[in-house]
């Protein structure tokens, strides 16, 4: 299946290059909110790891 997964990326990387001007235009608002959401899982993760860890320490 590795040795296929090419395969599956071509249409992919097409498709981008087709609408790069579209991408490159609101690369701004697509990097804020890839940089939004991991900000967002980490500080989630962070709380949820305190909050089951806190019943370790009994």
């Amino acid at each position: 299946m590795l040795k296929h997964m090419l395969l599956f990326f071509i249409p992919i990387s097409v498709g981008l290059m087709n609408y790069f001007d579209v991408l490159y235009q609101q690369m701004g608002l697509f990097l804020a909110c890839t940089l939004g959401a991991n900000i967002l899982v980490a500080i989630l993760l962070s709380y949820l790891f305190r909050m089951l860890n806190s019943g370790e320490k009994e």
